[in-house]
């Protein structure tokens, strides 16, 4: 099960774009480019997930894993049609989507499914571990 549809894709893409980005092969299928696509970006958020210590594959997909799913379909279809990192439109959504994947991995940041809970922060109030005084004696301020 792809962690977004095509119809998702094509929602934030544009249906001109979404056409052209696919359909530059006469071997395959607009469906079955788009599913090769989805293959790619589900293999990178499982290999979030499993660092998270999620059991996959997931009971349905949390609407945060289908944003972040999105992003990445989005600005891999921009790299298929030739476009630059820097010039690629989507490429901030992707590195935002990895950015939240990476917080869901750390367990900093909740999925909202069973048995997913985020994780006390290393430091609970900042105030109580910080010595100022002691920095500067150290050189560190």
């Amino acid at each position: 099960m792809a962690y977004c549809t095509a119809a998702q894709v094509q929602a934030v893409v544009s249906p001109v774009f979404f056409d052209r980005a696919l359909l530059d092969t006469a071997d395959q299928t607009q469906e079955t480019q788009f599913a090769l696509l989805a293959a790619v970006v589900d293999n990178e958020i499982n290999g979030y997930l499993t660092r998270g210590g999620f059991e996959l594959p997931l009971d349905s997909t949390p609407a945060i894993i289908a944003d972040c799913a999105i992003k990445l379909c989005s600005s891999m279809m921009a790299q298929r049609r030739g476009v630059k990192y820097d010039d690629n439109p989507w490429g901030f959504d992707a590195k935002t989507a990895r950015e939240t994947l990476e917080l869901i991995a750390t367990g900093a940041l909740s999925v909202g499914i069973d048995g997913d809970t985020e994780k006390e922060p290393l430091v609970s109030d900042p105030d109580d571990d910080l010595n100022f005084e002691e920095d500067d004696q150290n050189g560190l301020l």
